[in-house]
């Protein structure tokens, strides 16, 4: 089970439209904010990597061809999220 994120209680309140990704709580680092975007979940690149590899027993390479083909490649709309190297 996850921790509780006080990011994804704080994105909920000012942009409950912003999208939370499943299972990857713990790579959350923060909310970006831009003049020009609705306020969104960052995510850390290396957490997300980490988190494949721990979670899904998934090799550093596999970790990030799954991330670059089905996360930074997805599509998650207007409200989608920012992901930080």
């Amino acid at each position: 089970m996850e921790r509780e994120n006080t990011h994804i209680e704080r994105i909920q309140d000012i942009n409950p439209e912003s999208i939370v990704l499943e299972g990857l709580d713990n790579a959350i680092i923060g909310i970006g904010i831009s003049f020009d975007l609705d306020p969104r979940l960052t995510y850390s690149i290396d957490k997300i990597i980490g988190i494949l590899m721990d979670r899904d027993g998934m090799s550093y390479d596999e970790a990030m061809e799954y991330y670059h083909f089905n996360i930074a490649g997805g599509y998650f709309g207007e409200h989608g999220p920012i992901f930080v190297d």
